[in-house]
């Protein structure tokens, strides 16, 4: 017999599995798919090309998504397991959670505000090379360095705000 009902191991489920998938697609961007764009640089925009046109981004930033949302209502649920917030607060699961909430939230903040934009400028400054028909005078060039430079920085950073709150998460019922 399960301890809770229903509804909460469901969303236990989307929320964990959703959440491997969010934070196991950052990790080959950031290990495996940057550096080797980076290394191929203009061969690898075919491949980088590929990977947007089967919109990988948004299939990842609505899995986040998921993850947040599903977290949040078991969040609340879990919270609404003490007599206040300040005593869900006052455990040191509470505490840890919202750590990891925290951290997930800021996570899924900076791939909707820095990398889903930016690899928009980065498609559209594409096109326009792509349609001039040759290698981009200096100042687009120099423009698609800097965006390109800002991606890594921002998956890196998105990366790592999620894996420290899958590390808070999975720790929190233990510290």
């Amino acid at each position: 017999m399960l301890a809770t009902d229903a509804y909460v191991v469901a969303l236990r489920v989307v929320h964990i599995a959703t959440g491997v998938i969010w934070v196991g697609s950052l990790f080959v961007v950031v290990v495996f798919v940057q550096p080797s764009a980076a290394v191929l640089g203009a061969a690898g925009a075919p491949f980088m090309s590929e990977l947007r046109r089967r919109r990988f981004v948004d299939v990842v930033f609505i899995d986040a998504v998921f993850t947040v949302v599903a977290g949040a209502f078991l969040y609340w649920h879990d919270w609404h397991l003490h007599p206040t917030f300040g005593d869900w607060m006052g455990s040191s699961f509470g505490t840890w959670l919202t750590v990891g909430a925290l951290l997930a939230i800021s996570g899924l903040v900076v791939a909707g505000a820095v990398t889903r934009p930016t690899i928009g400028r980065l498609v559209s400054l594409g096109k326009q090379v792509a349609e001039s028909g040759g290698t981009p005078p200096p100042e687009t060039a120099e423009r698609i360095g800097s965006l390109q430079r800002r991606l890594v920085v921002a998956e890196r950073v998105s990366f790592s705000l999620v894996l420290l709150a899958v590390v808070a998460m999975a720790s929190a019922r233990y510290l």
